[in-house]
């Protein structure tokens, strides 16, 4: 299982924002609905085959830390999963969810 994208509606700081996770889907949206389509991903001549590799980067404050929470809490705690209006799309044997 590979986790693509999330998008949070509001958690802590974090408002109305979405984030791909894989550089193997490039994603296209017209406000309304999101499609997602293979990418070609990474150079595999330079990197090798099957690696996929993201980083989240940014200055002290701007919520890196607050979207791994997010991240942590959609996927594994289920009691504080209320605190968050948002949704993630994960691929598990080639298909979306």
């Amino acid at each position: 299982m590979r986790l693509v994208y999330i998008w949070i509606e509001s958690y802590n700081w974090i408002y109305r924002s979405g984030y791909m996770l894989t550089s193997a889907f490039r994603l296209e949206s017209n406000g309304n609905e999101l499609r997602f389509y293979k990418s070609s991903g990474l150079d595999p001549m330079l990197y090798g085959r099957d690696i996929s590799v993201t980083a989240i980067v940014g200055n002290n404050g701007v919520g890196k830390s607050t979207l791994l929470d997010a991240i942590r809490i959609m996927l594994f705690d289920r009691g504080a999963r209320k605190k968050i209006k948002g949704f993630l799309v994960f691929e598990d044997r080639g298909r979306l969810y």
